[in-house]
């Protein structure tokens, strides 16, 4: 027997969203051209029938009645909005770490990594001369 330690398990392939096999079928209560795509995990996702791509559905600027189960409250204006915002965050923050790295490596260039006292250096100057 040996340790729990040596023994190496192989991980789950990590698939994407587009990767997981999945059935697309049509809806009547959806509009033409789109389909309702159903996942071995049991998630449903509206998509375009020819293209498989996701779509926000049903939107604000769809039809609604009031008895529809589905009531819209997705607006694409303001989901774009948001994406557009994340998508600044995140590349300003990828910015301030790539000028924090090249400050703390101009810091360190032609100067020692430890400071000595200034007692040693006083000495060390001393016994040079």
């Amino acid at each position: 027997m040996g340790s729990a330690n040596d023994i190496k398990l192989q991980k789950a392939p990590k698939l994407r969203p587009e990767e997981v096999p999945s059935e697309t079928l049509e809806c009547s209560t959806l509009p033409e051209g789109l389909g309702v795509q159903i996942r071995p995990n049991g998630k449903i996702r509206v998509v375009e029938e020819k293209t498989g791509k996701g779509v926000l559905y049903p939107t604000t600027r769809d039809e609604y009645q009031k008895r529809d189960d589905l009531k819209p409250k997705v607006n694409p204006k303001w989901i774009e909005k948001r994406r557009k915002e994340k998508q600044k965050r995140k590349a300003n923050h990828q910015l301030k770490r790539k000028r924090e790295e090249g400050s703390e490596k101009a810091a360190t260039k032609g100067k020692p990594k430890f400071k000595k006292a200034k007692k040693e250096v006083k000495a060390e100057t001393k016994v040079e001369n």
